[in-house]
């Protein structure tokens, strides 16, 4: 798991989010696609991060990394 991903959830654990909050947060996880299609199979840049994925709104296979922003 990426550092970034690993420091987002302890952020959204220390914030001990009750019922009570005022506050709304919102996590929207997209697609960087580093290769697209046919080269999503072939594509070797960042293993250990990447993977390959479908992306079912584009109707494509891509070969990338997910990011999460959690907004306020």
């Amino acid at each position: 798991m990426s550092n970034g991903f690993i420091a987002l959830i302890y952020f959204l654990q220390t914030k001990n989010i009750s019922t009570d909050d005022d506050s709304v947060y919102l996590m929207d996880p997209f697609h960087i696609p580093l290769a697209k299609n046919n080269d999503a199979y072939t594509a070797k840049v960042a293993p250990e991060l990447a993977s390959k994925s479908y992306n079912s709104t584009k109707k494509m296979y891509c070969y990338g990394v997910k990011a999460h922003v959690v907004a306020r």
